[in-house]
């Protein structure tokens, strides 16, 4: 059966002589183009108020082919933004220190006797106090970080004021000296002290030591 044969058989088996949703009377079959003729079917004609578009189908949206809709800020989760700590600084920071939140720390901390962590004690007071300095080996090494965050050596014959600092060097036959704060009535390292010098040896020996002042 060849194409002819197939649009004969179409146009035998119509009951009626015009195409619904057309208009168009059917032609004789001796007059039919059937090119023209299906391209009347499948074109939309102007002069109908619904029109039958037939040849194309129905335009389908994908998932990735939705258009996104608009965003809503409401569900943004909100950035995390770490809140500042006043009593805390940068190393060589200028910021105003809280002597008195050194001094709490120290006596909050203070150990009955000495536990050989001076410098470690001094360091961390300070940084409740909002001045963060290096760490170092040794008490002894101690000034010069106090140097670099804007303490100043002041004479040691000073009275002592709260939230001053001494490093004290080693005596004979020891190795890394010794640091404290004064709190405004005693000096404190990593215990309370009952003088300037820790202990009986430092007593003895009296070992050079310096005052450290923040202006």
């Amino acid at each position: 059966m060849n194409y002819n044969d197939i649009i004969i058989l179409f146009f035998s088996i119509l009951s009626s002589n015009t195409i619904e949703g057309t208009g168009n009377h059917v032609p004789h079959l001796n007059q039919l183009n059937p090119t023209s003729f299906f391209s009347k079917i499948i074109t939309p004609t102007q002069n109908h108020t619904k029109q039958k578009y037939l040849s194309r189908p129905p335009q389908v949206y994908l998932g990735l082919d939705i258009p996104p809709k608009p965003l809503d800020k409401s569900e943004l989760i909100p950035e995390f933004k770490r809140k500042s700590n006043s009593k805390f600084s940068m190393l060589g920071s200028d910021r105003s220190w809280d002597i008195q939140g050194s001094v709490n720390f120290l006596r909050r901390n203070a150990a009955p006797s000495s536990l050989g962590q001076c410098a470690k004690y001094i360091r961390l007071a300070l940084a409740n106090g909002g001045i963060n300095i290096e760490a170092v080996p040794s008490a002894k090494f101690l000034g010069n970080s106090l140097l670099a965050v804007g303490f100043e050596e002041i004479s040691a014959s000073s009275t002592p004021i709260k939230g001053d600092i001494v490093v004290i060097q080693p005596y004979p036959g020891s190795i890394d000296g010794h640091s404290a704060m004064f709190d405004g009535e005693i000096w404190i390292s990593d215990f309370k002290q009952q003088t300037l010098y820790p202990g009986v040896n430092y007593t003895i020996f009296t070992p050079p030591y310096r005052f450290y002042r923040k202006q």
